[in-house]
């Protein structure tokens, strides 16, 4: 009986972002069981729900059960009551302005913030959303975003050829370091230094960031923020249930 748990664990687990969807075939294939044995789990698997075969074809996907359980365990740990708790350590830590980003499918959503009490500071109020290719909560979360995701920012946020291969390059940098590090220098200064944030996937969903005023960025504020970003985000991944493919 455990071995078949594990086994219809395993088929689960081939559900990905970028792979919603999976032939008999390819799962026996990527399981190294047979096509009757996987047959056999998928059958087990629509009956709890878990899993559905989607009409018309010979593929199967995740199930309405799946979505039962993710409610279950939102309601019993709600991302704000991860994210908060982190971004006041980050306040804490750096005395700089905090916040945690998710992608809405344009833009990165502002979803809790924790300002800075220094009288020069970079404030969050009345943002509600931030650009994806300008800002190091966008780079940081676009580096490591499904390639669909990521391919179609990169298609429309770059106006011509160089500013495309600028984008790819930052971004390149970004899944190099593990974290983004971008200097605004327009009407409202800022520099901002974020890491993604991964849930129950390779891709990530968000991003946690610190933005200061750059004339205070100075080497040893960086390291602490830097430091200071790198565990806030691996804790709130691992605490959302993301099994993290990049090690801060």
């Amino acid at each position: 009986m455990a071995l078949a748990v594990q086994r219809a664990l395993a088929l689960l687990r081939l559900f990905k972002q970028s792979r919603p969807e999976i032939g008999l075939s390819e799962a026996a294939r990527l399981t190294g069981e047979s096509k009757a044995t996987v047959y056999r789990l998928f059958g087990t698997l629509c009956e709890s729900g878990l899993v559905e075969q989607v009409e018309g074809t010979k593929t199967y996907r995740l199930g309405p059960a799946v979505l039962d359980l993710a409610r279950v365990r939102e309601a019993t740990v709600p991302l704000l009551s991860v994210v908060q708790p982190v971004l006041d350590d980050l306040l804490e830590l750096t005395g700089e302005t905090c916040h945690f980003t998710q992608f809405n499918g344009q833009a990165m959503a502002v979803v809790a913030t924790a300002e800075s009490r220094k009288v020069h500071r970079i404030t969050m109020q009345g943002i509600t959303t931030l650009p994806l290719d300008t800002t190091a909560a966008g780079v940081a979360f676009l580096a490591f975003a499904s390639p669909a995701v990521s391919g179609s920012v990169l298609q429309e946020a770059a106006r011509d050829a160089k500013e495309k291969a600028e984008l790819e390059a930052r971004l390149e940098l970004t899944r190099a370091r593990g974290y983004s590090e971008y200097e605004f220098l327009g009407d409202d200064e800022a520099f901002g230094v974020a890491a993604p944030v991964f849930r129950g996937g390779s891709f990530a969903f968000g991003s946690l960031a610190v933005v200061v005023p750059p004339h205070r960025m100075q080497p040893p504020l960086f390291q602490k923020i830097l430091q200071g970003i790198l565990a806030g985000s691996k804790t709130i991944s691992m605490k959302i249930g993301s099994q993290l493919r990049v090690e801060h």
